[in-house]
């Protein structure tokens, strides 16, 4: 990175970090040897207190992206507001069901996300189960982008079952 100059950061939180400790270790200065404007975050669940460490630390903005190796960018990708994911809507369709059912669920109901490519020539998913949990809002974004939000909620099982409900984690 300090050799390339680079200036934007595609990787796992965990990673992120390690490269952080690493840095220090050898004597690589974040800000002076390393300018990150962005980093992009992805395959790993990260709180908003670690993505605040990872900024303090990098001195950048980190925002997440979603995606999976089967459909490429599902949910989209987070805006500056950090208020969930745009949902990429001329590349995929993006539904939330009942892991159980398999019924559509409207707005603002947690469930499993489907996923229909819309653009992948070689390999389309056609109502692809991705195993993960998450629900749908309107977009009411301060960013102004128009499309929907995705707010991801975990994995399916990932759960735990009470009196006949299943108890889903406030976030991922």
């Amino acid at each position: 990175m300090k050799e390339y100059q680079a200036t934007v950061l595609t990787t796992t939180p965990s990673y992120a970090s390690l490269l952080a400790e690493e840095s220090e270790k050898y004597g690589i200065e974040i800000g002076k040897d390393i300018k990150l404007k962005k980093i992009w975050l992805t395959g790993e669940g990260c709180s908003s207190t670690f993505r605040q460490r990872l900024e303090k630390w990098w001195g950048c903005e980190v925002s997440f992206f979603y995606g999976s190796t089967e459909c490429g960018v599902i949910g989209g990708v987070e805006c500056s507001k950090h208020q969930g994911y745009h949902v990429m809507e001329g590349h995929i369709k993006l539904e939330i069901i009942d892991p159980d059912s398999g019924e559509v669920l409207p707005y603002g109901q947690t469930g499993e996300i489907v996923v229909t490519t819309l653009l992948r020539e070689g390999m389309p998913m056609v109502r692809y189960r991705s195993g993960d949990l998450g629900k749908l809002q309107k977009s009411q974004c301060d960013c102004g982008i128009a499309l929907d939000v995705l707010e991801l909620r975990g994995k399916n099982g990932a759960h735990a079952p009470h009196r006949g409900m299943r108890i889903i984690p406030p976030h991922l």
